[in-house]
């Protein structure tokens, strides 16, 4: 799993349980697109290619959304920049 923040996460997806994750600090959600919310420490976390259970769920999960790998990247991209340009900084 790698740190992201809430702009990076696309299209609302729905919650799907409450588990534990120790190796990210204890109780998390997790989301339809395979990300998870660390309720401890607050951080927003999305799945990569050895997270295999939950990378499979984000690749259902942009296949049912029509969301392109591109996508992704300009959705954090200009949602930084905005930020930036709003606020001065990114989480």
């Amino acid at each position: 799993m790698k740190a992201v923040t809430s702009f990076e996460i696309i299209d609302n997806p729905a919650f799907v349980k409450d588990m534990q994750m120790p190796e990210l600090g204890g109780e998390v959600s997790l989301y339809e697109d395979g990300s998870v919310f660390v309720k401890k420490t607050g951080r927003y976390y999305a799945p990569e290619k050895e997270d295999s259970v939950f990378w499979q769920m984000r690749q259902d999960f942009d296949k049912r959304k029509s969301i392109k790998p591109g996508d992704r990247y300009c959705q954090s991209r200009s949602a930084r920049s905005f930020v930036i340009r709003r606020y001065g900084l990114v989480a």
